[in-house]
């Protein structure tokens, strides 16, 4: 195309001779010419694909007036000048430069084939019967240019061909006539006073600003506000496209979809304004990673996904997914704290993973959370999955949807802790439960268990701290100055930064550190028991009250136990329940409270389920009982209401129900 441009060049700049430098129509049009292509008012897809100006009504009233070689030479300088002033390379301004003069020729001949031929010697004037010839050499031009450069776009996108001509020759013809049509009115205007030409500018600009504000709208609708890429809707428009063209091509096409670990940590530390920017950040940084013609696309939240069009074999899918997240995971530097992000991804291919794009979105779904699961960067979808543990993931995808929604699926229920001395309510313990829109309410252990060792803790977790620093504040504007409770697992403990998140979180809600107790059991203290105690000692710090959950069942030594910055400990309910019935077990729980004693901590008893318990725990010396015989586990509005009822101590003399 560009040698053709040159030969067409060549041809026609000798007749730039005839150039009189008193011709002022010629040098006015020229210069706005120059003018609106360094600073367009219609613009495409990009600078090279489908760029188009409204310089091009000025330059074809060079061609139709003034001959060929004034439109090219005209329309050349500046697109070389605005490669200069751009800093584009030099192949790809000649490119452009090569398909002006191949266009400009093709609208010549049709301007020929009509007996309509200019130059600088002999203008041609406007007349009814010059329309033909122009409406012409219009076609002819748009024809040439939309073949090569929708050619072009589809081969560097990947793209089929007949998309972008019936998805683009529409307003592109439009946008190009509308142009073109205007040339006619510029060589008039010239003709009558070359100073009357500028003034054809103000309509321009409406029209331009029309034209924004519609390819505005149109870009917002398929995507992303933040990072820019292209959203949900967009990805599934373009695999449709894809899936339509799958069974001709016997083309094999690959989808990612990627989450990252760890996103709620920082978004919630450091801020939404540094998730923001990181977000932008591995947007580019994925963008960078694919292949040219893969579609890059934001999911939502942290969840982004990846569609490559054609994949050769696994091996060049794993090699972009390989790339994906070693891109991911640069150090980033954020607020002067230098972050290093992990991902999980996973991957599907069709046809041998699904025939239609949903089925293939929730297979590599499935393989995201089997990646995260095992602690792998990337996996493959497999049948495996299906037989056995397709439950279980969809079950974590399921949950993982839960947290970031905030739809109400996520509750938590509350349990009080009654002072045995004087009955008086000392606090709440935070229970999650989970109302699954289809399998209705998900029992803990039927869901903690399968999370704890998966990233999908983190969130879990975070959730939970929030939730119940949420209702303390409430309570606490109610006037119930109450501890609330909440259990935290071995992971979270291990986590770098998670004192600095209870902190953070803890100065959103404007809640003291003395109504925040955390939980710990003591298998929690055999992983990793020196990363532990840094971050126990860190909470403690903070004034974080920290409690020894279900103790006895563990494995915790005297010198742990003394070592540790706890202030409560709470024997295990297994015990408890057992008090009046097995001797054993009574005995147990008392040398336990007085080992708790000995050590200056506190002790509480669960497993509270009738009167003769509680009796028997306070004449032992607990200090502090809970159960089912005081009260079940409540949402936050019935155990508000609970409290309202027994603001004064509670009492087991009586015969009243004190649940």
């Amino acid at each position: 195309m560009t040698v053709t441009g040159a030969v067409v060049m060549a041809l026609s700049v000798p007749n730039l001779r005839e150039v009189h430098p008193a011709d002022a129509s010629l040098f006015v049009i020229w210069a706005l010419l120059l003018l609106l292509e360094l600073g367009p008012l219609f613009r495409g897809r990009s600078d090279d694909v489908y760029g188009l100006s409204s310089s091009l009504m000025f330059m074809f009233a060079l061609l139709v007036h003034w001959g060929l070689a004034v439109a090219i030479v005209g329309h050349a300088s500046s697109l070389i000048l605005q490669g200069a002033l751009n800093r584009k390379a030099a192949w790809r301004t000649a490119g452009n430069v090569g398909l002006t003069a191949v266009c400009l020729g093709a609208a010549q001949l049709a301007l020929v084939a009509f007996g309509k031929q200019a130059s600088l010697a002999h203008p041609a004037a406007i007349e009814v019967s010059t329309l033909p010839a122009l409406l012409a050499a219009g076609v002819a031009w748009f024809t040439v240019n939309f073949l090569v450069t929708s050619t072009a776009y589809a081969l560097r996108s990947r793209a089929p061909w007949w998309r972008e001509l019936t998805g683009n020759l529409a307003p592109l013809a439009l946008k190009d006539g509308a142009a073109i049509s205007l040339a006619p009115l510029v060589v008039l205007t010239a003709e009558r006073s070359p100073w009357l030409v500028p003034l054809l500018l103000f309509p321009l600009y409406a029209v331009y600003r029309s034209n924004v504000d519609s390819i505005a709208l149109k870009h917002q609708a398929g995507h992303d506000v933040l990072t820019g890429l292209p959203n949900r809707i967009y990805l599934l428009d373009r695999a449709h496209e894809v899936f339509a063209s799958l069974a001709a091509q016997r083309a094999r096409i690959g989808l990612f979809v990627i989450d990252l670990d760890r996103f709620k940590e920082i978004n919630d530390t450091l801020g939404h304004h540094a998730g923001d920017r990181l977000l932008k950040v591995l947007a580019d940084r994925l963008g960078a990673a694919v292949r040219p013609g893969d579609l890059v696309a934001r999911l939502g939240g942290d969840e982004f996904a990846v569609l490559l069009p054609d994949v050769v074999d696994d091996d060049t899918a794993r090699a972009v997914a390989a790339r994906i997240t070693e891109a991911v995971r640069k150090p980033i530097r954020l607020d002067g704290v230098l972050l290093s992000v992990e991902s999980s991804l996973g991957i599907a291919f069709a046809p041998d993973h699904g025939a239609d794009f949903d089925s293939l979105l929730q297979h590599a779904d499935l393989a995201m959370y089997s990646a995260k699961r095992r602690g792998s960067p990337y996996e493959t979808y497999s049948v495996e999955f299906v037989n056995g543990s397709a439950g279980r993931l969809t079950l974590l995808s399921d949950l993982r949807r839960a947290i970031e929604a905030a739809d109400g699926e996520l509750e938590l229920h509350y349990q009080p802790q009654v002072s045995l001395s004087g009955g008086r309510v000392v606090g709440v313990e935070a229970l999650l439960r989970w109302r699954h829109p289809v399998r209705g309410l998900v029992p803990p252990e039927d869901f903690i268990g399968r999370v704890e060792n998966t990233a999908l803790m983190a969130s879990l977790t975070y959730w939970v701290i929030d939730a119940a620093l949420a209702q303390s504040a409430r309570w606490a504007g109610c006037g119930q100055q109450l501890r609330v409770a909440v259990n935290v697992s071995a992971t979270d403990l291990q986590r770098e930064g998670f004192a600095d998140y209870v902190a953070s979180r803890m100065r959103y809600h404007i809640v003291d550190s003395t109504r925040l107790q955390l939980e710990i059991t003591e298998s929690a203290l055999m992983v990793d028991p020196a990363s532990v105690l840094t971050t126990l000692q860190a909470l403690a710090r903070l004034g974080v009250s920290l409690s020894l959950d279900d103790f006895g069942t563990g494995y915790s030594s005297m010198s742990q136990l003394h070592r540790l910055p706890v202030e409560e400990m709470k024997i295990d309910a297994s015990f408890v329940s057992r008090m009046q019935t097995e001797a054993d077990d009574a005995t147990i729980v008392g040398s336990m409270i007085e080992l708790g004693r000995a050590l200056g901590l506190r002790v509480v008893a669960e497993g509270v389920e009738n009167v003769a318990t509680w009796r028997q725990l306070a004449g032992l010396g607990c200090h502090d009982a809970q159960g089912w015989w005081i009260s079940p586990a409540l949402p936050a509005a019935e155990m508000t209401a609970w409290l309202q009822r027994h603001r004064a101590p509670l009492t087991v003399l009586s015969d009243i129900d004190i649940a």
